[in-house]
């Protein structure tokens, strides 16, 4: 048995990744249920030809505002497509964790350990919405900015620090 690829390279999507194979309680993650990627703009119509043969149902997007205006989704992958958005930022985390420290290894793991305990406790709501989406319906899935199989898919987009 062949093992399909994890990264799905489709020009103009960044880091586009299957995470079908990947242990869960009972087994494995099926393959092409579940992709996660960084940004999805383009305007280039083989691109977006590619991307919505994934057949993605749910989108995912955590960005915040400023993010989203910046490099907005302007992708259409099916009138069935519903999107979450829930923006979970640390930019303004770690711009106020430098400020005026002299960084050492020290200070650099207590920054790190600051920021990983807020994005759980401050974005809790956003995890929440993001996996009762998952977990409560009957959709298998597709994952990118934060998707499931063909006909059925979610994606889910990252932060990015």
């Amino acid at each position: 048995m062949t093992t399909p690829p994890l990264r799905r390279p489709i020009p103009g999507i960044s880091n586009l990744r299957d995470l079908g194979g990947y242990a869960v309680q009972g087994g494995s993650l099926r393959w092409h249920t579940l992709y996660r990627s960084n940004e999805i703009s383009t305007t280039d119509a083989d691109t977006l030809s590619r991307l919505q043969t994934l057949g993605i149902r749910t989108l995912c997007d955590f960005r915040d505002d400023k993010q989203k205006q910046k490099v907005p989704i302007e992708v259409s992958f099916s009138a069935n497509t519903k999107t979450i958005a829930t923006p979970i930022s640390v930019s303004v985390l770690i711009r106020s964790a430098l400020s005026g420290e002299k960084l050492t290894g020290t200070s650099a793991r207590k920054i790190l350990a600051d920021i990983y305990r807020s994005l759980v406790l401050d974005h809790a709501d956003a995890y929440k919405l993001f996996f009762n989406s998952i977990f409560w319906t009957r959709i298998t899935f597709r994952w990118p900015s934060v998707v499931w199989p063909a006909k059925t898919a979610r994606v889910w987009r990252l932060p990015c620090c």
